[in-house]
């Protein structure tokens, strides 16, 4: 049975119970859309990799867009096991998106790539430091290619590290609050942290995409690239713990030679801002902080 809703678009999101995927969930109704996640006709989750089973949602759900937040989210999980990664991002993308192409109402997909894609500098430039951000940058292609072969709308997002409440992996930020906390002593080694936002700004401009007229191939997915130590003095002030700054070991750093820039996605989507550093370093330790 067909689960289109008369009158009412309809995005599919996958990893939807995931951070970005359930907050999608959550933001793009308020935009219009009937937002559903990759579940089958009994709600349970279905498996990237699983063929038949993600064609059979697609194909029930019949969504006029994709958004697609599935697969391994980090270079944390599954570190000493490539092949399910590799299977993960990689194959259930391709699985994901012939789906799109036989379902026939699909117009436009959405694919969470990452700045883990453009880590380090290579001899061809810009080039991802581990399994995780090569299947993201394989996945970049894939989108691409999806588009040339059906002639719809693809666009790949650059997201870096995603902070805020309900985020279950870890982060560095995450882990300066924790510490804040329990200790009342944030240790911090100074140096130049990774591209990142604020969950709530995310999840508002990657929904926004939806209503975009006409989307551009790739956008950037970030708001600040600040220092450790700056971070770090922030929450301080925020919780009143002191900063320990090391100097050794010597912590070893992606570089990042690539340059983000969030402009046209704040221009496309019409948002005006996205919260700054301190707006959500507030909400994530005012979370964290019990309440007198």
């Amino acid at each position: 049975m067909n689960e289109r809703n008369e009158g009412r678009q309809v995005a599919l999101v996958t990893g939807h119970d995931g951070f970005i995927g359930s907050a999608l969930l959550r933001t793009l109704p308020d935009l219009g859309w009937r937002a559903v996640g990759l579940v089958d006709a009994w709600g349970a989750s279905v498996d990237l990799r699983d063929a038949a089973a993600v064609a059979d949602t697609v194909a029930r759900v019949s969504p006029d867009i994709v958004f697609h937040m599935g697969g391994v989210s980090g270079p944390m999980q599954f570190s000493e096991d490539a092949t399910t990664v590799l299977r993960v991002n990689i194959e259930g993308t391709q699985i994901l998106l012939e789906a799109a192409a036989a379902a026939g109402s699909v117009r436009r997909v959405i694919l969470a790539g990452s700045v883990a894609g453009y880590a380090t500098g290579g001899p061809s430039g810009p080039e991802p430091d581990s399994i995780y951000g090569l299947t993201k940058r394989v996945a970049e292609l894939q989108a691409h290619l999806w588009a040339r072969r059906t002639g719809h709308e693809a666009t790949v997002l650059r997201i870096g590290s995603v902070y805020g409440v309900g985020r279950r992996s870890v982060n560095p930020m995450h882990q300066m609050v924790e510490q804040a906390v329990r200790t009342r002593r944030i240790k911090v080694v100074p140096h130049l942290m990774e591209p990142c936002i604020d969950i709530d700004s995310c999840a508002k401009l990657v929904a926004r995409l939806a209503n975009v007229t006409k989307l551009r191939p790739r956008y950037d997915v970030v708001a600040d690239r600040p220092r450790a130590e700056e971070v770090a003095s922030i929450i301080s002030e925020l919780t009143g713990a002191r900063v320990e700054l090391c100097h050794e070991p010597p912590v070893a750093t992606p570089e990042f030679p690539e340059g983000f820039d969030p402009a046209p996605l704040l221009r496309d989507t019409e948002m005006p801002a996205v919260l700054s550093l301190r707006e959500g370093l507030k909400a994530l330790t005012d979370a964290a902080v019990p309440v007198a």
